[in-house]
């Protein structure tokens, strides 16, 4: 499969390549004003005598994101563009499911669009998994920058970029780490030597907000994360409040058990690491994190993504990074499957309303 751009070929990447596999019956090829080719995924005879008005919508909607390519329109007007046709494509993904599509189709009919975001260097990462994983430190780094990195001649791309990283998608994530910054300096301002626990960590991106300000508090850390080198950044990135620090290197739920060594807390941050765990493992954590790890007036913070949001088309189709949604309800319900009573659980959102923010407090008087 060869596709041309207004750059020229795009680089044989293992998206590209896996692309390539997913999409080897795409058999006709259209021609976008600028004569930019694109193969597209439309494995079906030229006759066509009737095809679902979803499907129709859809390949509509990529057919006319494919051809902002050649658009002469200025940079602003070709970024609104661009947010409509994502919003359009979007909007084509879902009237698709509802009417039975897979996602393999849809996923094929989206291939030209898809291959359009690999401009973007942000989406890109997402689409290729450069550490094994969705949502790795590095991504995580690069959001938090929010900076744009395509290249100044590809405007397009630059537009994608652009949407990816100004969306409330992506500044959901910042605010939460704004949120744990918070609650981690008041953890340190309300009590002398507390402890403080943060479970995927990455590159510990909302203690070094702060690290200025707890550097000469007593304070000590527990840093845990999957990815060591994410252990390393964040080790590098602290500087002498790494001091402060100790770096555990493992995964949930097995490294509950050699966390429990290390003493109790005052305050538990989760992130958003529960937006990949099934329940099963966010209730055993969350129980035994409480029972085990968690001092009495102490406090597990962490996030969910909210059920309903509206960027998990554009999220799962075009940009591979799935997140596990949740109700208010779906959180309580698993706090009380780890023991916990409703009374001790608090959830709201955040400023976007696409995340879900649970505080679980434990009372002084309740026992270890």
């Amino acid at each position: 499969m060869q596709v041309e751009t207004m750059n020229g070929e795009l680089p044989e990447t293992d998206f590209v390549r896996r692309l390539k596999m997913e999409t080897n019956e795409m058999s006709i090829v259209t021609t976008a004003p600028t004569g930019a080719q694109f193969l597209t995924p439309y494995a079906f005879q030229a006759e066509i005598t009737a095809i679902d008005p979803s499907v129709s919508e859809l390949r509509q909607a990529v057919k006319a994101f494919v051809s902002l390519a050649a658009a002469p329109a200025g940079y602003e007007a070709l970024n609104q563009d661009v947010a409509l046709g994502i919003r359009r494509m979007t909007a084509a993904i879902l009237e698709c499911e509802e009417a039975g599509v897979s996602s393999r189709e849809i996923r094929d009919y989206l291939a030209p669009a898809r291959l359009l975001h690999h401009h973007s260097p942000f989406v890109a990462r997402a689409q290729d998994w450069p550490r094994g994983y969705a949502g790795d430190f590095e991504t995580i780094e690069y959001l938090c920058d929010a900076v744009n990195r395509a290249e100044a001649g590809d405007p397009v791309a630059r537009c994608i970029e652009e949407y990816a990283l100004a969306s409330d998608i992506t500044r959901q994530h910042r605010n939460k780490l704004e949120l744990q910054a918070e609650m981690m300096l008041r953890c340190c301002r309300s009590k002398k030597g507390a402890r403080i626990l943060s479970v995927g960590c990455g590159g510990a991106r909302d203690i070094r907000m702060i690290a200025e300000l707890l550097r000469d508090c007593d304070v000590e850390f527990v840093l845990c994360d999957s990815d060591a080198d994410a252990l390393e950044l964040a080790c590098a990135e602290l500087g002498p409040l790494a001091d402060k620090c100790t770096f555990v290197h493992g995964r949930v739920p097995r490294v509950l058990n050699r966390l429990k060594d290390l003493g109790t807390f005052d305050l538990v941050v989760a992130g958003g690491l529960f937006d990949y765990l099934p329940d099963r493992w966010i209730s055993l954590m969350v129980g035994d994190v409480w029972r085990r790890l968690l001092n009495c007036g102490g406090t597990i913070f962490f996030t969910n993504i909210a059920a309903g949001n509206p960027y998990r088309p554009w999220m799962e189709y075009l940009a591979d990074w799935s997140l596990i949604e949740r109700t208010e309800g779906d959180v309580r319900r698993l706090c009380r499957d780890a023991g916990l009573s409703d009374d001790a659980v608090s959830v709201t959102r955040d400023g976007t309303d696409l995340t879900l923010i649970a505080r679980l407090v434990k009372p002084s008087n309740v026992e270890n």
